[in-house]
């Protein structure tokens, strides 16, 4: 746990579960403070926000990419993009040809965005959270979870790779 990392404002609890399940977090800083980060997991994401775990496919191509995060000084500069383009010259290198990601439906922005980088949806699910029950529809296996911790299998879709 580098010291830096407390300026990405997580409890150091989340930032250790990460770590655990094999998370790496690629850090921009400017005068030795956070200005921006992608967080990233190879084959496996356990989502804190809900119950469910994200799993990749087998082949090596794909990452989940969450928490990308860019310090509010930063947003009228170039800092997202270099992240990208840092976040590329990383992984290409090692044969990871896709992202993938959560991104809330209500979140417009995010989505336009996301589409004007050449994003294509991959799957939907829908979480209702009642206290500890929770219900999962998803239009991907498994379809349909009651409580528990489902394990929903994501990643680029067949429309992406041609």
């Amino acid at each position: 746990m580098d010291p830096v990392l407390d300026g990405l404002d997580r409890p150091e609890s989340v930032l250790c579960d990460r770590f655990a399940q094999g998370a790496q977090c690629l850090l921009a800083t400017k005068e030795g403070s956070v200005a921006g980060c992608i967080w990233f997991v190879r084959t496996a994401y356990s989502e804190d926000e809900v119950r469910v775990d994200y799993l990749l496919p087998l082949s090596g191509d794909c990452v989940w990419d969450f928490d990308v995060y860019v310090a509010e000084a930063q947003r009228l500069g170039y800092l997202f993009a270099r992240q990208w383009d840092a976040f590329d010259a990383l992984l290409q290198p090692q044969g990871v040809r896709y992202t993938v990601s959560r991104i809330n439906a209500f979140n417009q922005r995010s989505m336009a965005s996301h589409e004007s980088m050449g994003a294509h949806g991959c799957g939907r699910a829908l979480f209702i959270c009642l206290g500890r029950w929770q219900v999962m529809v998803s239009d991907r296996r498994p379809y349909l979870a009651l409580g528990g911790r489902p394990k929903l299998h994501i990643g680029p879709n067949e429309v992406a790779k041609s």
